[in-house]
C-alpha cells in the first residue's frame, strides 16, 4: 500500500511540474525570438557534452547503490554513494574553471554581451548540474520519493513565478531564470537528500563505479548526442533561426518525456533492488511491458488532445513560430512512443552491455538517416519531426524486444 501511495505521490507530482515547465516554456517562446531561442538551443547543447567529464561514476552509483542495498549492503553502498559525490564536486569545479577562462577570453576579444551572458549561465549551471545530478541518483526508497515529490511541487509553483524575469528583462531574464532554477533546485534536492554522510573518497570504490559506469554512460551519452542530431541538422542546413523555430517542438518534446522519465527514476533503482534481492527475471519483464502499456495508453489522449489545440493556439499565441506547428504536432506522437520505454533501463541493470551497444548503434543509424532523407523530401521543420517519429517507433520495437530476449529467452539458456 505505501509503495502505491508513493508511486501515485510521485506521478502527481511530476506531472504538475510538467505542466509548470510546459506553460514556462510558451511563455517564454512569445517573449522571445526564434532567433534567440535558436541562438539558446544551439550554446545549451554544451551542457550535453560536458557530462561526460564524469566517467560514468553516476550511471555507475545509479547500478550499483539500489544493487547493494538489495543485498542488505548497506555500508558498501553508502561508501560508493560518498566516492561519487567526491568525483561529482571535482568535475563541479573542472567545469566552473573552464567556464571562467572561456568567459574571460570572449570579454577580452570583445563578444557580443548575448553570447558573453549565456556561456556564463550555460558553464555555470553545466557545473552545478554535476552535483545535482549525483544528488538525484541517491533517491532510491519509498521515503526519499516522498521528499523528491515534494520537492518538485515546489520546484513547480518557482518555475511558473519566476516568469516574470523573463517578461521584465526579456532574453538576459530567460538565460538567467534558468541559472537560478538550477541553483535552486539543487538546495532543494541537498536539504532532503536521503544519503548525508561525510563525503570520501576510496580508490576502489572508484575503480568499481567506472568499471560499472563508463560502459553504460559511454553509451548512454552517445545517446544524448543521439537526441540532439536533430538540431545539429537544422544548424547545418540554414543555422539557428530553424533551430528557434523548433524550439516549441523541443519543449513538447522534453514535457513529454518527463513525466515518463521520472516515472522511469523511480523504476530503475526497483528492478535493480530486485535484480540483488531476489534476481526473478520474470518479474521484471512484467514491470518493464507494463510499464511501456500504461504510459503509452495513458498519454494518447493528452497527445490526441494536443494535436488538435496547438494549431490555433499556435497561430494565436505564437505567430512568429507558425512554420512549426506541423514538426510541434509530430513531436507530440515522438514523445508518445520514447517516452514510453521508461523499462529500458533493465538492460543497465543486467549489465548487459553488448546488447545496450547494439541498440545505441541502431538508434544512431535510425535516427542519422531518417532524419536527414526526410529533411530532402520535405521541408526540414517537417522532415526532422516525421524522421524522429518513425526511428521512435522503430526503435520502440526493437528496445522491447532486446528487453526481452535479455530477460527472458537469454535466461532460457543460461
Amino acid at each position: 500500500m505505501a509503495k502505491n501511495k508513493t508511486v501515485v505521490l510521485f506521478s502527481i507530482s511530476t506531472m504538475f511540474y510538467s505542466f509548470a515547465s510546459l506553460l514556462s516554456s510558451l511563455v517564454v517562446i512569445r517573449w522571445i525570438s526564434p532567433e534567440l531561442m535558436g541562438f539558446w538551443g544551439t550554446v545549451i547543447l554544451f551542457q550535453a557534452y560536458s557530462f561526460f567529464l564524469q566517467l560514468g561514476t553516476l550511471s555507475g552509483l545509479g547500478r550499483e547503490l539500489p544493487f547493494y542495498l538489495g543485498k542488505n549492503e548497506k555500508e558498501k553502498a553508502l561508501s560508493l554513494a560518498g566516492t561519487a559525490s567526491y568525483f561529482s564536486l571535482i568535475c563541479m569545479g573542472a567545469v566552473f574553471l573552464l567556464t571562467m577562462i572561456t568567459l574571460t577570453y570572449f570579454i577580452i576579444i570583445g563578444s557580443d554581451r548575448n553570447l558573453i551572458i549565456t556561456i556564463f549561465v550555460v558553464g555555470v549551471s553545466s557545473a552545478i548540474n554535476f552535483y545535482q545530478n549525483y544528488l538525484i541518483v541517491t533517491f532510491r526508497s519509498n521515503k526519499s520519493f516522498n521528499k523528491l515529490s515534494k520537492v518538485y511541487f515546489v520546484q513547480s509553483i518557482v518555475i511558473i513565478a519566476s516568469i516574470i524575469l523573463v517578461y521584465k528583462y526579456q532574453y538576459t531574464g530567460f538565460v538567467f531564470r534558468y541559472l537560478l532554477l538550477t541553483i535552486f533546485l539543487t538546495i532543494l534536492l541537498f536539504y532532503v537528500r536521503p544519503i548525508k554522510e561525510a563525503i570520501s573518497f576510496e580508490i576502489t570504490n572508484f575503480k568499481l563505479l567506472i568499471k560499472t559506469g563508463f560502459k553504460m554512460y559511454s553509451l548512454g551519452y552517445l545517446n544524448n548526442v543521439i537526441q540532439s542530431l536533430n538540431r545539429v541538422i537544422l544548424v547545418s542546413l540554414s543555422g539557428p533561426l530553424l533551430v528557434g523555430l523548433y524550439m516549441p517542438s523541443l519543449a513538447i518534446l522534453n514535457v513529454m518525456k518527463m513525466l515518463p522519465s521520472s516515472l522511469g527514476q523511480y523504476l530503475y533503482p526497483k528492478m535493480t533492488y530486485e535484480l540483488g534481492k531476489t534476481g526473478d527475471k520474470k518479474k521484471i519483464w512484467k514491470w518493464v511491458w507494463k510499464s511501456a502499456f500504461i504510459l503509452i495508453i495513458a498519454l494518447i489522449p493528452f497527445g490526441i488532445i494536443g494535436w488538435y489545440v496547438l494549431p490555433p493556439f499556435v497561430e494565436f499565441m505564437f505567430p512568429k513560430y507558425i512554420e512549426g506547428i506541423r514538426a510541434a504536432q509530430l513531436s507530440i506522437i515522438s514523445g508518445i512512443i520514447s517516452g514510453s520505454l521508461i523499462g529500458i533501463n533493465v538492460i543497465n541493470s543486467l549489465k548487459a552491455y553488448k546488447t545496450l551497444a547494439l541498440l545505441t548503434a541502431i538508434k544512431f543509424v535510425l535516427y542519422v538517416s531518417l532524419m536527414y532523407l526526410f529533411t530532402q523530401l520535405l521541408d526540414p521543420l517537417t522532415g526532422i519531426a516525421l524522421g524522429l517519429v518513425i526511428a521512435d517507433l522503430l526503435y520502440f520495437i526493437v528496445a522491447l524486444y532486446a528487453c526481452y530476449y535479455n530477460l527472458i529467452i537469454y535466461e532460457k539458456h543460461e
